[in-house]
């Protein structure tokens, strides 16, 4: 099973429809929805239908029990406590897309006195390093990787945020890093460069850097760094829990038995799905992944062009020329018998798009 340790929070998304107008009133869509890198984590695992448990502190407060039980719908455990206030975040995105975030973290920061039983059946504990900044949160996750340590239990980092690194300092977050014996670290390309050298230095851990659609880079102990490449998912301004899908595939695939490079292929698989989802939507994303057979894919074309993407060769005949994916010496074009209808895209932030479809990829008609 694989444990996280860290924040269960309320998402509060304020999609503007344009620009504020101070001391009036502005127009926009407010949605509400689970949030939290360490729950982030969980959830992904669980979705993929391996075994997760959440581990942490909500509020005393109905969102808290909102939050813990749709986790647990999931199929996710979840060792918490209850008390106090549960933590939220305010996302404001503008009508440029761009993203502002108003944090509360609330009772997630106060976890307590750790149980040793929320060891009990983990092959992995997870901690983002926003769960070793502020106390008596820090504290309690060194403590339960020190016993993971002592027991067996592969401890794994994610450096979380590049801006959070800086003001900790570089040498402080590695020293704090490389108290807790980690296994495998995880970074984003901004994260490693903050950090710098010191992060490949780690004694014995398998370090992953990652860098969005571009490939990934896998660094071992005395091994040469290998490229793996992501699965790209095209137009989406919202990634939000990409990095966390990423965590949880590669570190339950890591547990299985994969090598470092294997398991990243796996960590870009499951991060594309949570991409995809946060494209079409949960219900949509479900529906259209169960209407697929195996080998088969699906893609997706976006468009806001003058005119349509279907083209004169789609009303005469039903082939959509104007759509053509090229690989090497071989190109793929689509019918009508492939089309799917799409209802348009659902990630918050997402620009408008005059048409969206959708085309079945039969197995080995082109490598995605």
């Amino acid at each position: 099973m694989l444990g996280a340790i860290g924040d269960l929070v309320e998402d509060v998304v304020v999609r503007l429809h344009g620009a504020i107008n101070l001391a009036s009133d502005t127009d926009a869509d407010v949605t509400r929805r689970r949030g939290g890198s360490a729950a982030n984590v969980v959830e992904a695992a669980a979705r993929d239908g391996a075994a997760a448990r959440f581990i942490g502190q909500v509020g005393d407060d109905p969102t808290g029990r909102w939050l813990t039980d749709a986790l647990e719908a999931l199929g996710a455990e979840c060792s918490v406590r209850r008390i106090g206030r549960t933590g939220t975040i305010v996302v404001l995105v503008d009508h440029d897309g761009e993203r502002t975030m108003l944090c509360d973290r609330g009772a997630c920061t106060e976890l307590t006195d750790p149980d040793p039983a929320w060891l009990d059946g983990l092959h992995t504990l997870h901690i983002p390093y926003y769960s070793l900044d502020l106390e008596p949160l820090a504290t309690t996750s060194a403590t339960l990787a020190a016993w993971a340590a002592d027991r067996g239990i592969a401890v794994a980092v994610d450096t979380s945020s590049a801006a959070l690194l800086e003001a900790v300092g570089p040498a402080a977050a590695l020293a704090r890093i490389a108290a807790l014996r980690p296994s495998v670290v995880l970074a984003n390309e901004l994260e490693a460069a903050v950090l710098g050298d010191g992060l490949l230095a780690l004694d014995g851990a398998i370090v992953v850097v990652k860098h969005g659609p571009a490939p990934a880079v896998v660094h071992r102990p005395s091994v040469a760094p290998v490229e793996v490449p992501a699965q790209r998912v095209e137009h989406v301004r919202d990634t939000t829990g990409a990095g966390d899908a990423f965590a949880a595939g590669f570190l339950v695939a890591l547990a299985g038995g994969a090598d470092a490079v294997e398991a990243t292929r796996q960590g870009h698989r499951v991060a594309a799905v949570t991409v995809g989802r946060v494209l079409l939507g949960d219900r949509e994303y479900a529906y259209r992944v169960s209407q697929l057979k195996e080998g088969e894919h699906m893609l997706v074309i976006l468009g806001n062009g003058s005119s349509s993407f279907k083209g004169s060769a789609f009303v005469r005949g039903g082939i959509f020329d104007r759509v053509r994916v090229d690989q090497g010496l071989r190109n793929t074009m689509f019918t009508d018998h492939e089309f799917i209808n799409m209802s348009g895209v659902a990630a918050n932030g997402a620009p408008e798009f005059k048409e969206s479809a959708g085309f079945i990829v039969r197995a080995g008609r082109l490598d995605p």
